[in-house]
């Protein structure tokens, strides 16, 4: 089956968001931040739990 110039310009057109970098970029950096935000939250919670300190008295080393 050949495609039309028509229909490769339909199909473009309908999955330019897949090949659009910028916008892929920019998904990657917004996942960047969520992570290092959740991560920080989870770090300072694990410094700071009086749980896991009495769970891990020698500070787990």
């Amino acid at each position: 089956m050949q495609l039309t110039p028509r229909c490769m310009r339909a199909m473009h057109a309908h999955y330019a968001w897949v090949f659009d970098e910028e916008a892929m970029t920019n998904d990657v950096n917004v996942e960047l931040v969520r992570t290092a935000v959740f991560f920080a939250i989870w770090f300072t919670y694990f410094n700071i739990s009086k749980r896991i300190k009495a769970t891990f008295p020698e500070g787990g080393r």
